[in-house]
């Protein structure tokens, strides 16, 4: 390629975000490609940041393409061209120091993949704290740089440095500079009063941290920083970021001993926490998730001490308990790999004494499921997306309730369902009043359980059969009570006596095309699991 000039550079930039047609922008961006790769990028990029009366779209793109060739090209730069090149990038980067933003980043990635690179420069985040962390001016400038350095590293696969350079480069960038940055970071934000807009930038460079695992989190133990990131879910404008930094110390403080006494201060904090999700207003799902979120992290990294020990870590369980109540079902199923975790565990131990603690916990998760299962009484204003999505919510909680009933037993757990339905069928007073989703839902409940029920049980399968007949003949009620027959097929083989009372309700089915299909089906499973029944029993 022919020599070229900054003008030439800039037009064809701004032919790539111009208004042009496609072909145009195409042969532009080939034309911009090819010329990142000539060595001659180095300086047509620079030239180009260091003229700040150009357009934003030329800034971004020309610190973009510089980032790439610190990233692939920085062989083309002997060891004196690379730290010209540092101190070119610490002086964009103090030219750029209020934005744009976009550019200001690129500048920081370079600054990352240069250190990263050029094993030379000895200290490269303790100079950069020095230079840039004096001033109010150039604070925001330290915070991007110390947000994306362990992203980029521990992010960017491009750099071409060996495996063990890079180990030994990031080991001496990151884990040789975490303790330090910790301070900055809790030193700043105590220092930085209501200044909101620092302090969503300090947690965030706090939480890149966080996910590289450069800081251990037995720093916290005895830091102030746990109860600073708490007090900030009660600003509105860090109470996102503040989610985020509390997930994160909670799931890096999962089963390690060495964070006992931190676990045993953050558990401190889910009663206060609880309440304000109470006090949440039910309309806010966002920030109902967000509080879903912590109580479902904390319940899966502190499974094993929540078993242990119910008592200390009781305000946890029953915020998810109060999560899983919550009216909208993209929140709820966030806490069901928690409560099949907790039964399964609860199985395997298989101890009495500690079960009889966690009883009335799954007791309550029953009734709170059976509510769930409820369809909206306003089912006609939804749409038929909204319908398949309500019955797959369905799906996946019925498998929660199948834990619950594993954990519980069939008796104690089909006696949740059987008791909302006896108590409609015996007041007949109230079965007037009675909508039909109220009974749609326990029946639904039982059919869900149905798999864990041996066919030997005699205690409440027989009354629920019993009660099938006597119940409100609207098209919904009749259909579930039908697939209750239907899974409970196999039990009704062990007990025959129940065969022409179920076929005739299920041969009712037959009459009404809202319960054919459900009819159909049930007959096809009652004729497939009694067919070893005398087939006096049918006459």
């Amino acid at each position: 390629m022919s020599a070229v000039n900054v003008e030439q550079v800039i037009r064809v930039i701004q032919t790539l975000f111009g208004n042009t047609d496609a072909a145009s922008k195409a042969e532009a961006n080939l034309w911009l490609q090819q010329i990142q790769k000539t060595p001659e990028a180095w300086s047509l990029t620079t030239e180009i940041l260091g003229d700040q009366s150009i357009g934003v779209e030329v800034h971004t793109f020309s610190a973009q393409m510089l980032r790439n060739k610190v990233v692939a090209d920085l062989g083309e730069l002997d060891t004196s061209k690379r730290f010209e090149l540092r101190d070119t990038l610490m002086n964009l980067l103090y030219k750029y120091r209020a934005g744009p933003n976009l550019v200001k980043t690129q500048l920081c990635l370079s600054l990352v993949g240069l250190a990263l690179q050029l094993k030379e420069w000895e200290d490269p985040v303790n100079q950069l704290i020095q230079m840039l962390g004096s001033s109010q001016e150039t604070a925001g400038c330290l915070l991007e740089f110390l947000t994306v350095l362990p992203e980029e590293i521990n992010g960017n696969q491009k750099v071409p440095i060996s495996r063990d350079e890079y180990i030994e480069r990031s080991g001496q960038l990151l884990t040789g500079n975490s303790e330090n940055v910790l301070q900055l970071l809790i030193s700043s934000i105590q220092n930085s009063g209501s200044d909101s807009d620092i302090q969503v930038k300090l947690f965030a460079c706090l939480r890149s941290w966080l996910q590289s695992g450069d800081i251990p989190v037995s720093y916290f133990n005895d830091s102030p920083l746990p109860d600073l990131v708490f007090e900030a879910l009660e600003s509105e404008e860090l109470f996102d970021i503040a989610v985020d930094v509390i997930c994160e110390i909670i799931d890096e403080s999962r089963e390690t001993e060495e964070c006992i006494p931190l676990i045993g201060r953050l558990r401190t904090k889910f009663k206060p926490l609880k309440e304000m999700m109470k006090q949440t207003d039910i309309d806010d799902r966002d920030r109902l998730k967000a509080f879903c979120r912590i109580f479902t992290e904390a319940g899966e990294a502190y499974l094993e001490l929540i078993v242990e020990n119910l008592e200390k870590f009781r305000d946890i369980v029953d915020g998810i308990l109060e999560c899983v109540n919550l009216p909208d079902l993209d929140t709820v199923p966030m806490t069901f790999y928690f409560w099949c975790s907790l039964a399964s565990r609860l199985q395997q131990i298989s101890d009495p004494e500690t079960m009889k603690y966690f009883r009335d916990i799954f007791y309550s998760l029953v009734d709170i499921i059976i509510k769930q299962l409820h369809y909206p009484y306003d089912l006609e204003s939804w749409s038929a997306e909204d319908r398949e999505d309500f019955l797959s919510f369905r799906e996946e909680i019925g498998d929660v309730l199948l834990d619950c009933c594993h954990l519980l037993g069939a008796e104690r757990s089909l006696a949740r369902p059987y008791s909302l339905l006896s108590n409609y069928v015996s007041n007949p007073e109230q079965i007037q009043h009675t909508q039909w989703q109220d009974i749609e839902a326990p029946l639904v409940a039982l059919r869900s359980m149905a798999i864990q029920v041996e066919e030997t049980e005699d205690v409440i399968v027989p009354k629920v059969m019993k009660l099938i007949p006597h119940l409100p003949p609207h098209p919904k009620v009749r259909v579930a009570s039908i697939m209750v027959i239907a899974h409970f097929s196999s039990w009704t083989a062990n007990h025959p006596e129940f065969i022409p009372s179920q076929l005739d309700y299920i041969s009712a089915g037959f009459e009404h095309s809202e319960t054919a299909s459900a009819a159909a089906v049930a007959l096809n499973y009652l004729c497939k699991d009694c067919s070893r029944v005398s087939i006096h029993l049918l006459d």
